[in-house]
């Protein structure tokens, strides 16, 4: 049985250092019911230099992902945390994760677990280096019914119409009237009316996730032109949701991704490949096969959060998100 071995690399934020431990919460919220599926889990942590495990803020946060991870998996192995060599000057905190692969069908699934929040985009590259698009499937022709055949009324013939009688008429005399002047009439003109323009709604979460997909490659791709670096590949885009309402929206794209939370929902590699991909290529971005999400927020969620986006009651403008890239 042979062992699987990742590891996933996360930023640390020097003035907020504990906020890395969000991150790594997140990844394992956001797919639970994944790694129920895995056998012999073990994570373990490596660290910069500059990352003080026994600092108190720190020891206590990293205690407290500890029990987060032991509540979504009891029976995890967590090792000992490890000091990197500080060769980049970078601090960051890598997450290694093992398991084991019991034969080639559970290795062949298995191994796209974590993919799914890291992910590939897979497919054969044309002459010009781009992923071609999956064809359309040709829509279903729904069965034509025959019209129902209307009789026609029947017509009577017309009948002859009679001549109308004469009626004697006594001639009326009008009286004289005097012609008075017309009063003017004043006009006022009438302001014009501005037609205000209605807010447009995100639709329920539990029902459709198109237009989520939507928004966030919007969001992007917009932020990717303002920011492009020539020449440069994209390797990670972070996300950095302003309040409760659009970490919500975040967060709920990363579930339907693993969850398929409604019918329309895609996985994680369709999202990158015929969402993204070809939306950043219009914007002259180029975007790298195995690019990298990470979610850097402060914000809290609540269950009115929750509730407003799954009842469809979220305003397209309430969703603000900052975006950055490392190249």
């Amino acid at each position: 049985m042979p062992y699987m071995n990742q590891q996933h690399t996360f930023s640390v934020d020097n003035r907020y250092p504990t906020d890395v431990f969000d991150e790594l919460e997140t990844f394992f919220s956001a797919y639970t019911s994944s790694i129920d599926n895995i056998q012999n889990l073990s994570i373990g942590l490596q660290v910069s230099p500059d990352f003080d495990i026994q600092q108190q803020k720190i020891a206590k946060r990293y205690q407290q992902f500890c029990q987060t991870v032991r509540y979504s998996v009891p029976d995890v192995h967590i090792l000992a945390v490890k000091t990197l060599e500080n060769d980049d000057n970078v601090n960051k905190l890598i997450l290694t994760i093992q398991y084991l692969i019991h034969d080639d069908n559970d290795e062949k699934n298995q191994g796209s677990f974590f993919g799914r929040l890291f992910p590939t985009f897979v497919g054969k590259k044309t002459e010009k280096g781009d992923y071609p698009l999956p064809k359309p499937t040709a829509p279903t022709p729904l069965p034509t019914q025959p019209k129902p055949s209307v009789p026609k009324p029947s017509v009577s013939p017309q009948a002859k119409p009679q001549s109308p009688t004469p009626v004697n008429v006594a001639p009326v005399t009008p009286k004289p009237v005097q012609a008075t002047p017309p009063k003017p009439i004043s006009v006022q003109p009438t302001p014009q009316s501005i037609a205000t323009p209605q807010p447009q709604y995100l639709p329920s979460s539990q029902h459709s996730m198109q237009a989520f997909y939507r928004l966030l490659v919007e969001k992007i791709a917009q932020s990717a032109k303002t920011k492009n670096q020539p020449n440069q590949v994209i390797n990670t885009i972070i996300l950095k949701p302003h309040d409760g309402i659009s970490r919500v929206f975040v967060e709920q794209i990363f579930v339907s991704f693993s969850q398929k939370s409604t019918d329309d929902s895609v996985d994680m590699v369709s999202f990158g490949f015929e969402w993204l991909k070809p939306a950043l290529q219009k914007v002259g971005v180029i975007i790298a096969d195995d690019t990298a999400f990470e979610l850097r927020t402060k914000a809290k969620t609540t269950a009115d959060d929750v509730n407003a986006l799954a009842n469809g009651q979220v305003k397209v403008e309430q969703i603000q998100i900052d975006i950055d890239f490392k190249w």
